[in-house]
């Protein structure tokens, strides 16, 4: 009787979704005052209209990453390549959370895609702008002043079904040659830079988004108003 109740246990932890050993590892380090937290990403997501576009002010090569992207746990300390910074791709502004800004670039996801995943005839279909992508995305920590500081990987949720694989560790991956800055300057909406300051410094919690409750019970993150 204890042994069925044992696998009773086992499979319905399998399918809800637990949390993995890494988010352990995640808390953890949070506790040592490295501001690491895991979450899923959706709660963090503002609406791109509301932020500037920024382009980088001249084609770059991009620093290293430490973070492996296909496994955001694991470290390189030799650093992992990442796709060229070209002066014709726009990034938008997707995440904001305790004064922080993620922005994203459907041209670099492209190439990063590719440089990840390969060029087979079916990696290419994924690759493309607006398709499936690859299972990590990589995006860009950046300021109003157009200064950017750090890589973030995220899951891309598309890849996955339980709850517990859609997370994503947040931590400032600066481990490359991040010197010279600012590298970016706005290109489009920029009389959005003023919000963006203004948010900046008000800064809080990592998880202080607005938005509604949705009928499935899920957050519908509306980002904040003017």
């Amino acid at each position: 009787m204890t042994s069925r109740l044992l696998i009773a246990v086992c499979v319905f932890i399998a399918f809800s979704g637990c949390v993995p050993h890494a988010a352990y590892q995640a808390y953890q380090d949070q506790q040592e005052g490295k501001d690491v937290f895991i979450a899923d990403d959706n709660l963090l997501k503002v609406f791109s209209e509301e932020y500037p576009v920024f382009s980088s002010m001249g084609s770059r090569e991009a620093p290293r990453s430490s973070v492996d992207p296909d496994s955001p746990y694991k470290i390189s300390r030799l650093g992992l390549y990442m796709p060229s910074i070209l002066e014709d791709y726009e990034w938008e502004i997707t995440h904001y959370f305790n004064g922080r800004f993620l922005m994203y670039s459907d041209e670099y996801a492209r190439e990063h895609c590719l440089s990840r995943i390969g060029s087979t005839l079916k990696n290419i279909e994924n690759c493309k702008i607006g398709a499936k992508g690859p299972p990590t995305e990589s995006y860009i920590y950046i300021r109003p002043n157009g200064e950017a500081y750090g890589w973030q990987h995220m899951r891309n949720q598309d890849w996955y079904v339980l709850k517990s694989d859609k997370i994503s560790r947040f931590r400032i991956d600066d481990s490359g040659d991040w010197s010279a800055q600012p590298w970016f300057e706005c290109v489009a909406r920029c009389d959005k830079l003023e919000r963006m300051w203004r948010e900046e410094v008000e800064g809080g919690a990592p998880f202080g988004v607005q938005g509604d409750i949705s009928a499935t019970g899920n957050r519908v993150v509306t980002g904040t108003t003017d």
